[in-house]
């Protein structure tokens, strides 16, 4: 049986939820009913616009009785996906689909009385969708469009041949409606060209609202332009009510949206004939400002209805309402809009008209200007950011009358705690030292309020940023990729994700908008990402840009030191140098610019010292290093001069480490204690630069897409204080329940200390459906579940772990550079078990990466027998590790090309009784990728390599002693033969249920042993000494072991194990027949010993195929006797050394076990002035505690849960918050959890909050 046979199951690769197809109205946003309930009939609307701007949709049915059926087209250039499935692809987004949709509701039986075409490209609706809309006109639908970017030709021609509207209709529409007040418009005539208007008798009416400020009068209807700028600011909205590039605006704010709304709805009830027949009017007479520096001034009066009221409402521009009450006409049916005395500043106020059943017989809007008689005119601070203990100077500058005034200041942070506050007597000028050192966010807001007595006569505010401290790298840090704007949709997402918890991320957009939230950048500061054309495939190339180009560091470092000079004032988390970093793509040979090459033949001579050296390596004649010049990859592999590209890769690994290290560099000189690093490492080939060790050795952030082998890497060789972290979230193929749930434990397990979910929300124009809100603005469960797991793990069980020391079994994994370029040197390994036709599982099996592929199956082979290990690389064994650390075993993977230095360090650790496991070909290149005559380990494995790049050969593997009639070993998998034969079956018979492994045929032994042979002969399992030879590449256990299969393998390894005397104490044992696998996390603090369980779910991370068992299976966790607390659901589970459980697929177990049990924790609460400190002690059965961490959760006099005053600490260090000014005396709580044992105690206690002195 050929593993080509083994079929996985598979994860869907393509979106099946709901949340990006639909709208429903779960999300409620601020808004005003103007239209609801109506007193007119309700409308049926079909909104054809792209997806990310259907919150419109709702948005108008939050305010209107209107009934919507969306048709949510990909972009506005882009009617909707294809049948092709990708990584973002939902299957409900085909353009058949759209188009489907679309034609039943516009021939069905129930035609919709209008059809809203909202921010689109009208040229890429299908003909027979325009066709279909044209008909619905004919029948008397009405049809508006809005914000568009192009309108078809026939959409065009029915609009031109249709009559204009009359002035008069066209003024009752817009009348009532503030467009004066509304930024990007201001005082534009939308009746001139923004809004125009056709009415056909017996047809329907067409309105096109064009008010995009890029678009001017009627270029909307120019269809001689080619095309559409799609890098135009309006394709990157969020709503087609508004004009395009509104987001852009700082002086946009939410309430402006309201207005927009309510123009649109206007638009949409006169297409449907259908507007109020009750009428306010008289908006055009109504004051634009009014004096209240004596009393209360009227504004104007409007006509309406005999005997109607009305809902009057004042709000100024942040939408605090200022006055809200009912109005009855007055006798001769007039509506007086009268002001009270208010602050100076801009005011909407809003009258809606209603009858005696409360539905809105019509509404409308006006803003004006209120001048009290004084001004705030100016709040000024001397930096755009602060240090937490340093004060903020402010000056304020007053006009008007401010006699027997005095100034109040306040500052709040964005929690809305009252940090301080201070009065002062008013003037011209005043100034004074501001306090933020008690912020707990990043961003406070200072109130200037001017007064007179109990009246304010003007009120302003002023944002100053604050520098707080890097967050904790012990607590576990959730991100997102994510961007905010000035439009309310983007706005209310971005305050979605803040709820959830995220508080830093790679962040899009206004940064203040951002701070505003207490969301922390990880700016983007730059990439390293080769930008070489598409024909520059492979070869020798010269890298675009080049890394070593004068012009190109120059301008770099400006822009990098622009970029720490903008966001330093943010308090970023850590600066990305870039995504998907790369120093090369696959294939690329780069660089050889007249720089790099420079630079490489330095390299050179510091390597080799002589030509004469590098002429041996290279096999060349160079009379200098000035004339050394590499080869591409194809020629080096024909060729045989493997060296001469091996050598280049070397020095761009080299060069790829340097240019992060000196960009670090230039960001500390503006930001000096800044993190700085890259996320987003991709393939982890020969070509994309990744050598680990050196790049980890500077980099403070790394944050990694699912390659599980690339954390193990990163956990070993990370320096204290890194941001560790990985990208999952929305992505098609990480969406599923058993990833959302797996997969924050899995990092939390790895050392990381931080979650980043990818991706926030789209566009109209860009983005796709890997995000964690959907188009509605809804949680999607893949963010949900993913938050429930982070806030879970944030409780404690972050800081648990992070503090605590991993457990090793002295094992250490070799890490050599070189090999990882010899080993893609070397024939490829076919990737038969391996999908390679979707694009996204392509790069996943391709041959250039049989050392990750190999690697990864290594390090899952010793998961699955319960060994735990680290990595050292070949520069710390050079240095003499191995003798400093002595190891129980050192692990080979594809390390095909060592030093003589490095081979003299394993033979002498070999020699002194030092364990060696190698997979195959240990050490048969120098670490030039020079082939050597013989294998500089092959006396430590009691071998001879006789020819290093023979390809491997796919063969059966057999019991040594039994070649004839081989025999089945004690499990199943790649050693053996599936199926246990009968003794008198025909050999050919039971081969049929083996799986060929490619092994070494050149191998000969030459001292050493086999366990076993293949069915041509060829040993494999070969042992000598201490030291074993695998003699396989063992990549395709992963697909094995996702079968059910490789227990042959498996045991032949545990057993192997055994005899070296490597057994851990903490194991776990399936229970029962069952093939599942369950990897073992161990950690130690002090007494505490702590175990997570993970068991897998997919063969790989980063791909759909799944592991053939799912089915809970029995299991025994084996460990030191101790009391044993199940730290995920807070249960003791008794004193005893085992645990009998059934595990699950993608489910975190976690168990601490402690000498002891935890009684109780005492707690005691002190107040000193505004400084409450919460101490805590734990008791036990016996003996002293360990350290144990708490979980201190704060519920104030009011009953609110106050996180910003909770906190995870130590218990012996107790805890302390700073009470704001504002804070509510009375009766608080906490609660106090043990994160180990689930102890939890909860207290009460009285606190006064003592006033500003």
């Amino acid at each position: 049986m050929s593993l080509s046979n083994i079929a996985l199951p598979s994860y869907p690769m393509w979106i099946q939820e709901p949340y990006f197809h639909s709208l429903r109205p779960d999300v409620v946003t601020p808004h005003t009913k103007w239209a609801r309930p109506y007193a007119g009939r309700s409308l049926k609307l079909l909104v054809i616009a792209p997806r990310w701007t259907q919150r419109s949709t709702l948005e108008l049915q939050q305010r209107f009785d209107f009934d919507a059926v969306p048709v949510m087209t990909e972009f506005s250039h882009v009617w909707g996906d294809t049948k092709a499935p990708h990584y973002t692809w939902a299957p409900y987004g085909t353009a058949e689909l759209h188009t489907e949709q679309a034609l039943a509701e516009l021939r069905g039986h129930c035609r919709p009385d209008v059809i809203v075409i909202g921010h689109m490209d009208c040229t890429v609706i299908p003909q027979e969708v325009e066709s279909a809309i044209i008909d619905a006109l004919d029948a008397g639908v009405g049809l508006v469009i809005l914000n568009p970017l192009k309108l078809s030709g026939k959409l065009r021609e029915r609009f031109d041949s249709a009559p204009a509207a009359t002035s008069e209709a066209v003024a009752g529409i817009v009348n009532g409606c503030p467009i004066h007040a509304l930024p990007p418009l201001y005082s534009r005539d939308l009746a001139d060209g923004g809004l125009l208007f056709r009415d056909a008798d017996g047809r329907g009416r067409i309105v096109v609202a064009d008010y995009t400020e890029r678009l001017k009068s009627t270029c909307v209807l120019d269809l001689d332009s080619d095309g559409v700028d799609w890098t135009a600011p309006d394709i990157n909205g969020n709503c087609y009510l508004e004009p395009g590039g509104t987001y852009r605006d700082e002086s946009v704010r939410d309430i402006h949206y309201d207005y927009f709304c309510a123009l649109s709805g206007r638009c949409i009830l006169w297409a449907a004939r259908a507007l109020p027949s009750a009428r306010l009017t008289g908006w055009h007479e109504i004051s634009r400002r009014a004096e209240t520096n004596s009393g209360d001034a009227t504004l104007g009066e409007l006509a309406c209805s005999s005997g109607a009221s009305a809902h009057l409402t004042i709000r100024n521009l942040d939408a605090t309402v200022m006055l809200e009450r009912r109005i009855d006409t007055a006798a001769d049916d007039k509506l007086r809009l009268t002001v009270p005395q208010l602050p100076t500043g801009d005011y909407f106020i809003d009258v809606i008209l209603n009858d005696d059943d409360n539905r809105v017989l019509d509404w409308g809007s006006h803003c004006f200007f209120n001048d009290s008689g004084a001004q705030i005119t100016e709040i000024v601070t001397e930096r755009k950011s602060y240090e937490l203990d340093k004060p903020v100077p402010v000056t304020i500058a007053l006009s008007g009358d401010q006699a027997n005034s005095e100034l109040q200041a306040e500052l709040f942070d964005t929690t809305g705690r009252l940090l301080w506050q201070k009065i002062f007597p008013a003037d011209a000028q005043v100034s004074f030292d501001a306090d933020v050192r008690e912020s707990l966010s990043i961003q406070c807001e200072l109130r200037i309020s001017l007064k007179r007595d109990d009246r304010v006569l003007a009120l302003e505010s002023h944002h100053i940023l604050v520098r707080q401290p890097l967050p904790d790298v012990n607590r576990f840090t959730y991100g997102a990729w994510a961007a905010v704007n000035h439009s309310m949709v983007r706005r209310q997402a971005a305050r979605i994700f803040a709820e959830q918890g995220v508080t830093t991320g790679i962040l899009g957009g206004d940064m203040d908008e951002w701070a505003a939230l207490n969301v922390r950048p990880s700016p983007y500061a730059t990439r390293y990402y080769p930008e070489n054309a598409e024909d520059e495939r492979e070869g020798l190339m010269v890298r675009r840009p080049c890394l070593t180009d004068p012009d190109f560091l120059e301008q770099e470092t400006g822009m990098l030191r622009q970029q720490a000079e903008k966001y330093r004032h943010y308090s970023p988390t850590a600066y990305s140098l870039g995504d998907d970093q790369a120093m090369m793509l696959t294939y690329q040979d780069g660089c050889v610019s007249p720089t790099c090459l420079a630079a490489f033949r330095r390299f050179l001579a510091a390597q080799y010292g002589s030509v004469d050296a590098l002429n041996e390596s290279w096999g060349s004649a160079y009379d200098s290093f000035d004339e050394a010049m590499p080869i591409p990859f194809a020629e080096a592999r024909q060729t045989g001069r493997y060296a001469a590209w091996a050598d280049h890769r070397l020095y761009m690994d080299d060069l790829f480490v340097r240019m992060h290290s000196a960009a670090k560099k230039v960001i500390r000189e503006i930001d000096t204690d800044a993190m700085v690093g890259f996320e987003g490492p991709i393939l982890d080939d020969s070509w994309y630069g990744y050598a680990w060790r050196e790049l980890l050795n500077d980099m403070d952030l790394m944050v990694v897409y699912p390659n599980t082998w690339k954390f193990d890497i990163i956990r070993s060789f990370k320096k204290p204080g890194l941001l560790f972290g990985g990208w999952y979230g929305g992505y098609a193929m990480y969406r599923n329940p058993d990833d959302t749930r797996f997969y924050p434990w899995f990092l939390l397990f790895n050392g990381c200390n931080s979650y980043w979910f990818f991706s926030h929300y789209g566009w109209a124009g860009a983005g796709h459906p890997a995000s964690g809100i959907g188009p509605d603005l809804r949680v999607t469960p893949c963010l949900r579940d993913t938050t429930t797991a982070v806030q879970k793990i944030q409780s404690g069980l972050d800081r648990l772990i992070l503090q605590a020391t991993r457990e090793t079994d002295d094992v250490l994994i070799y890490f050599s550079r070189p090999s990882h370029h010899a080993a893609t040197l070397m024939p490829d390994i076919p990737t038969r078990d391996y999908s390679t036709n979707a694009e996204w599982q392509h790069c996943l099996a391709a041959p250039a990466l049989k050392w990750s592929l190999n690697t990864e199956a290594m390090l899952r082979l010793l998961d699955d027998i319960g060994i735990s290990y680290t990595f050292i690389d070949r520069t710390e064994i050079e240095a003499g590790a191995l003798e400093a650390r002595q190891p129980k075993l050192l692990v080979m993977p594809q390390v095909h090309a060592i030093s003589a230095i490095e081979a003299d360090a394993i033979v002498a650790y070999s020699e002194a009784g030092g364990a060696v496991l190698a997979d195959y070909r240990p050490a048969v290149f120098d670490e030039h990728s020079r082939p050597l005559g013989r294998g500089r380990l092959d006396d430590i494995f009691g071998v001879a390599n006789a020819a290093p790049m023979h390809p491997l050969s796919d063969q059966l593997i057999m019991a040594a002693a039994e070649v004839g009639n081989f025999v089945q070993a004690a499990a199943s998998g790649a050693m053996m033969p599936e199926d246990t034969p009968d003794r008198d079956e025909a050999p050919a018979a039971s081969t049929a249920n083996g799986y060929p492994m490619p092994v070494d045929p050149s191998v000969s032994l030459s001292g050493a042993t086999a366990d076993y042979v293949t069915e041509a002969g060829v040993p494999v399992f070969i042992r000598h000494g201490r030291s074993c030879l695998m003699n396989m590449a063992v990549q395709h256990y992963l697909t094995l072991r996702a079968a059910g299969r490789g227990g042959g393998l498996r045991e032949s390894v545990r057993e192997w194990f055994c005899a070296i005397d490597i057994r851990p104490d903490t194991r776990i044992e399936a229970a029962g027949d069952h093939s599942a696998q369950v990897r073992v996390f161990r950690f130690r603090d002090g007494k505490t010993r702590i175990v997570g369980l993970l068991r897998p779910h997919k063969r790989l991370l980063d791909e759909a195929e799944a592991f053939v068992d799912r089915e809970p299976r029995p299991f025994a966790l084996r460990f030191a006797e101790g009391h044993v607390y199940d730290c995920v659901n807070h249960e003791y589970l008794g004193e005893c050394d085992r645990l009998d459980l059934e595990i699950e697929v993608a489910t975190p177990y976690l168990f601490a076990v402690l000498p002891y049990q935890v009684v109780a924790i005492d707690v005691n609460v002190q107040q000193a002035e505004r400084t409450v400190r919460v101490d805590t002690v734990v008791q036990t059965s016996g003996g002293d505690p360990a350290r144990h961490i708490l979980h201190v959760r704060v519920t104030d006099a009011d009953g609110k849960l106050r996180r910003e005053y909770e906190g995870v600490v130590i218990a012996s260090d107790g805890h302390e918050f700073t009470l704001a000014l504002n804070d509510p005396d009375g009766e608080w709580a906490v609660a106090v959890t043990d994160a180990a044992t689930g102890v939890r105690t909860d207290f009460n206690f009285a606190l006064f909050v003592p006033s500003c002195g």
